[in-house]
């Protein structure tokens, strides 16, 4: 199994507490690069088993159309939850939600 990860707005960069969170978890990141959802609505793109939709303001967006196995729709499910680079304390705040949306998540 092979997960991706893409926002509507990427930067070009992955948070810095996002990467920590994902090492700290055992996750290799080599290579890794903040993505557009673009990249995964077209007929070339990975075929998807579902699509995990995250944070409070997404759930009022319309989702793209994404690409299963064979052509079918991939599950689209939507975790409600604050989004963690903006979480309020200052970075011991944001670490800790990275920390928390990584346990939630797993």
């Amino acid at each position: 199994m092979r997960a991706h990860s893409a926002g509507r707005a990427p930067s070009g960069r992955i948070h810095p507490f996002a990467l920590e969170t994902l090492h700290a978890a055992g996750i290799a990141t080599d290579g890794a690069r903040r993505k557009s959802r673009d990249e995964f609505t077209s007929p070339s793109a990975p075929s998807l088993a579902i699509v995990i939709t995250v944070g409070d303001s997404v759930a009022a967006e319309v989702c793209p159309g994404f690409f299963g196995r064979s052509g079918e729709q991939p599950l689209k499910v939507h975790w409600r939850c604050p989004v963690p680079c903006s979480a309020k304390g200052g970075d011991a705040g944001r670490r800790r939600a990275f920390e928390l949306t990584s346990q939630a998540i797993g």
